[in-house]
């Protein structure tokens, strides 16, 4: 099987190969789906929320929420 078509039926969307296995070509951030409203694929299908796409100013809030939320009750200590 071509790894295209695998890599199709494990992601359940289209992937550009180069016809070596395990390979792929340059991610173009889905330009695509961007133009249709939808965030690309690789974040969409991240099992854990770890991956985001969107303007800077959006991802530093979100950056700025989650280490608000694990800074939340620690103790600092800094040093002189």
């Amino acid at each position: 099987m071509p790894p295209s078509v695998v890599l199709r039926k494990a992601t359940r969307f289209s992937c550009s190969t180069t016809g070596a296995p395990s390979s792929s070509l340059q991610c173009n951030l889905c330009v695509d789906r961007l133009e249709a409203g939808e965030e690309p694929a690789c974040s969409f299908a991240c099992p854990v929320g770890a991956l985001y796409a969107g303007k800077l100013i959006d991802l530093a809030e979100i950056a700025r929420g989650k280490v608000a939320t694990r800074l939340a009750g620690a103790t600092l200590f800094v040093t002189p």
